[in-house]
């Protein structure tokens, strides 16, 4: 071929996208590519689809999508009357009915004395305004969105003991969770969480358990009363010290754990109860300082077994972004994913999967503000909760919880009889996690899988002329 001109050419031409640091996706001439992202008008949704709110000030909401595997009561209505011992905490129940003013027993009221009532063929998450007496939990209609302004959206995704649960406890194949949100990083009303727990403000998202075991030791209030199944609400966990057995009240990454008996009476031998065992690595919140980074918090443990006893120990591990991501009152599209060392394809089994067992467990975090990738954190781990250490019926919508908007209270709200024990105010979950969002949610969506740079983008695409 002579060497002229119209000869001399590149046959192809690459180029890395920004809009994603390390991801690169090659298309096809063949048209079996992916198109979505030419002109899309509807958002990726997939069977990994779990969750889906669109908030406008309301108190209550209900997802509009579903896990494809969610369980909910075998029965067309199921009343646990044991939610009254926890339900006051974050006040789905009316702490009245545990002063003594109302209180005549299990049930006898219904749902009016403290009963959650299961149905049948709900099996959608629902989300609740939090409130209490010591702080103020402001929230309140913005146009089309929920403005924060103290207050934040709770939720059960699971109860142990009954086969409700409407998201995973685990998630080996990933997750991505997406908000419409807007940070007005101001101090708000007077009162809110964020004023005294200045380092938990910008918390927007929360997973685990919501709040410490507050029958963790003998409180003279609760003599002589008793759960709806006949336990007493002393502490009645005998916990035996030595390192080796596996118990379903600790870690479920722990390599060593000690073992536990029950019993329904009160122990003559344990006074109190290590409720800090259940709280380690079983918290994860999402984050936005008033810097304008982004970032992620979680409790991890960091015990270990010396002599055959088992010593426990944690550490609050967070991470950042550079400043200056979030610009200060504008609306964005965040999306947060966790997605997994080995990779693992998204099943309505996956969580019984026992051949999971021996993967990695670890994985990376990618936060993407407005479709574009703007930072990762390697090696965290898996998303995995687990019950409290106690009986379920003491227990009832206290560990598996979800927040929007917002971290947990731990039990700066707690209630039981005879008022308020002053010994549960100010533990971990309170002080790492109680503090909100100073600002607006219109949109939240979770999905049980990492979803790609060409999804999310699309996602954006598709509302941000509603939001923007």
């Amino acid at each position: 071929m002579s060497s002229i001109n119209e000869n001399n050419f590149n046959n192809y031409d690459i180029r890395l996208s920004n809009s994603a640091y390390w991801d690169l996706m090659l298309s096809s001439d063949q048209g079996d590519f992916d198109t979505s992202l030419i002109n899309p008008t509807t958002i990726y949704t997939g069977t990994s689809f779990a969750a889906d709110f669109t908030f406008a000030g309301a108190s209550a909401y209900t997802s509009t999508t579903t896990y494809i595997s969610a369980t909910t009561t075998a029965l067309s209505a199921e009343t646990l009357c044991d939610f009254v011992f926890t339900g006051v905490d974050n006040r789905r129940v009316s702490p009245d009915v545990l002063t003594g003013l109302t209180y005549t027993g299990c049930c006898t009221g219904g749902t009016t004395n403290g009963a959650l009532t299961l149905y049948s063929g709900n099996t959608a998450l629902e989300l609740y305004a939090v409130t209490g007496d010591n702080y103020t939990y402001n929230m309140e209609a913005s146009g089309s969105t929920t403005s924060f302004r103290g207050g934040w959206y709770q939720g059960i995704f699971k109860i142990d003991g009954s086969r409700y649960e409407v998201l995973p406890y685990r998630y080996p194949a990933g997750w991505t969770t997406e908000f419409w949100l807007a940070n007005h990083m101001t101090s708000g009303v007077a009162g809110n969480m964020n004023l005294t727990k200045t380092n938990n403000a910008g918390i927007f998202f929360y997973l685990g358990q919501r709040a410490e075991n507050k029958y963790w030791k003998k409180f003279a209030g609760d003599s002589g009363y008793t759960t709806c199944t006949g336990v007493h609400l002393y502490p009645t966990t005998v916990t035996d010290s030595s390192c080796g057995g596996v118990s379903p009240f600790v870690s479920y990454s722990a390599s060593t754990a000690t073992t536990a008996t029950i019993t329904s009476t009160p122990s003559t031998g344990v006074t109190t109860f290590n409720w800090s065992g259940d709280v380690v690595d079983n918290c994860f919140a999402l984050r936005m300082k008033n810097d304008g980074s982004i970032g992620y918090r979680k409790i991890k443990m960091t015990g270990e077994c010396i002599n055959n006893v088992w010593y426990s120990g944690y550490t609050i591990e967070e991470k950042y972004s550079a400043t200056g991501l979030i610009t200060q009152g504008q609306m964005c599209h965040v999306a947060v994913k966790w997605k997994p060392n080995n990779h693992i394809v998204f099943s309505s089994t996956i969580e019984t999967d026992f051949s999971l067992e021996n993967v990695s467990r670890t994985g990376t975090l990618y936060f993407y503000i407005n479709g574009e990738q703007k930072f990762k954190v390697d090696d965290v781990d898996e998303l995995s909760f687990r019950r409290i250490g106690d009986h379920s019926s003491k227990q009832i919508g206290v560990p598996y919880n979800i927040s929007v908007g917002g971290g947990t209270q731990g039990l700066a709200e707690q209630i039981t009889f005879g008022g308020p024990d002053a010994n549960d105010q100010n533990l971990l979950l309170e002080q790492n996690f109680g503090g909100h969002l100073e600002g607006r949610i219109a949109k939240f969506r979770f999905h049980l899988e990492p979803l790609d740079i060409t999804q999310i983008k699309r996602n954006y695409l598709v509302e941000k002329s509603t939001y923007l």
